[in-house]
């Protein structure tokens, strides 16, 4: 479900991108922490334990299958926006934020 919100934003900023000529016509890169979401969006079978999420999920799948986008695995150690969602240690909190390009003042 966060993948279809994210993809819907992220086509829009390229679109954009692309009509202002700022950024040339190239597949879409999505991260994604969900071994299990990025399987499920690649395989074309219906299944029926999907069906709540059919038409989000074909959204994706089409845009796999065209090409437009990339579904990229990223692991749960190198998830840098993990700071803004949840409590961490102090040495993992500070990766982070290096990470994010955010200095000590």
């Amino acid at each position: 479900m966060s993948m279809t919100v994210a993809l819907k934003e992220g086509i829009w900023l390229k679109q954009f991108l692309e009509e202002s000529k700022l950024y040339k016509p190239q597949p879409l890169l999505l991260h994604c922490d969900n071994l299990s979401a990025i399987l499920l969006a690649r395989n074309l079978k219906h299944s029926e334990k999907t069906k709540h999420i059919a038409m989000k999920l074909q959204f994706i799948r089409e845009l796999v299958r065209d090409g437009s986008i990339v579904l990229t695995h990223v692991r749960t150690d190198q998830q840098w926006a993990d700071f803004l969602t949840k409590p961490l240690s102090k040495s993992k909190h500070l990766e982070c934020c290096n990470a994010n390009g955010l200095r000590p003042l």
